[in-house]
């Protein structure tokens, strides 16, 4: 967790690189990033029961807490984009991890739409 803001700039990075592996890869890591800071773990299901979406809540508030409202705001866009991929692998990806810190769409996305415009 002390080396996040190291290791962040990369991960973000490597959301946009052209060759889908390393996206896949930059999610991935991503995933298992924001996991260990909001102290949940991936959901492989379809993430939608009650204690997914009080889990993911938790999350968000301590992933808040952990990189700042800004760093958040861009972290949470580059993976919503990330949801309209051109490879469908990619695109699995982004939509597990998105599923893991994100409780309620329409809310982070109103959050979210100053960085994504």
């Amino acid at each position: 967790k002390a080396h996040v803001n190291k290791i962040l700039p990369a991960l973000e990075k490597g959301l946009t690189d052209e060759d889908y592996r390393i996206r896949v890869a930059s999610l991935t890591l991503l995933g298992d990033l924001l996991s260990m800071i909001g102290g949940t773990s991936i959901v492989k299901g379809d993430g939608e029961t009650q204690d997914d979406i009080r889990k993911a809540e938790r999350a968000q508030a301590q992933i808040a807490l952990a990189l700042g409202a800004e760093t958040r705001k861009r972290v949470l866009s580059g993976l919503y984009l990330a949801r309209s991929d051109t490879q469908t692998v990619v695109r699995q990806s982004a939509v597990t991890v998105w599923k893991t810190v994100v409780s309620v769409t329409a809310r982070s996305l109103r959050d979210i739409l100053p960085v994504l415009v």
